[in-house]
């Protein structure tokens, strides 16, 4: 993982995988607006959306530094391989990303376990304009699960197949520390936080969510945002993602 720029953009971002970077801030006298739709819809319809919103904005395409989608179960491996192809390929046509250039967008990927979507679609995306305050600082770190190393298996996945309050706790304290990694790499720490989310369909009352207050101190002010949700891939059971402060809009 490292820090790079996207001068265009106006951002800094973290490498992650060829499908999104691992989080993004937005450079001094630029800010980060999230989108939010009042209801999923197709990640493609969602794209289109985007295009017009940036374009209501005066800003480049380039700007687009995050998404957030939301698929109606988790994938297999191949699966979701096969999913991230045809989205970088989105991105590709709509200028978003140059082939052969990392990929600086960040995303969060979830199943909801309650009224999931027939198909994958877009939940939320952020963008980056010039500051309307003198707010030093708007960030997105991306999803992340208990997945050691680049690859998805049995093998990388922190306690494969438990679920037990034991084994959740274990596969928090990892996540968290992805958490703490990824704001580190961007020059943060958890006192920037003013978004912490959960992703996950096990129970986390009781020792997970006082690990988790306990790791992120004064952030704990804001509250834990918990989503009744799977990660993307079979297997995982636990993904966080972080936000700074940043302007929210609604899509109709």
């Amino acid at each position: 993982m490292e820090k790079k720029v996207n001068a265009r953009g106006g951002y800094d971002y973290l490498t992650g995988i060829s499908a999104f970077s691992s989080g993004v801030r937005a450079h001094q006298g630029r800010e980060i607006v999230r989108a939010v739709f009042e209801r999923p819809v197709p990640w493609e319809v969602g794209f289109d959306r985007v295009e017009q919103t940036l374009s209501d904005e005066s800003v480049e395409s380039v700007s687009l530094c995050s998404v957030e989608l939301r698929c109606s179960r988790p994938y297999s491996t191949d699966g979701f391989d096969a999913f991230n192809a045809r989205y970088v390929e989105r991105l590709l046509s709509m200028g978003v990303l140059t082939k052969g250039d990392d990929n600086s967008v960040g995303r969060t990927n979830v199943a909801p376990t309650d009224h999931s979507p027939d198909e994958q679609s877009m939940y939320a995306f952020s963008f980056i304009r010039n500051a309307s305050t003198n707010r030093s600082l708007s960030f997105v770190i991306a999803g992340g699960g208990e997945v050691q190393g680049g690859t998805i298996s049995p093998d990388t996945i922190v306690r494969y197949g438990e679920t037990t309050e034991d084994a959740m706790l274990d596969k928090a304290s990892f996540v968290l520390k992805v958490m703490e990694k990824r704001l580190e790499g961007l020059g943060l720490a958890w006192s920037d936080a003013r978004s912490i989310n959960v992703y996950t369909k096990h129970p986390i009352d009781g020792p997970v969510v006082h690990l988790i207050h306990d790791r992120i101190g004064e952030a704990g002010q804001h509250g834990i945002h918990r989503y009744y949700t799977a990660p993307p891939v079979e297997g995982i059971e636990f993904e966080m993602d972080v936000k700074g402060p940043t302007w929210e809009v609604a899509l109709s």
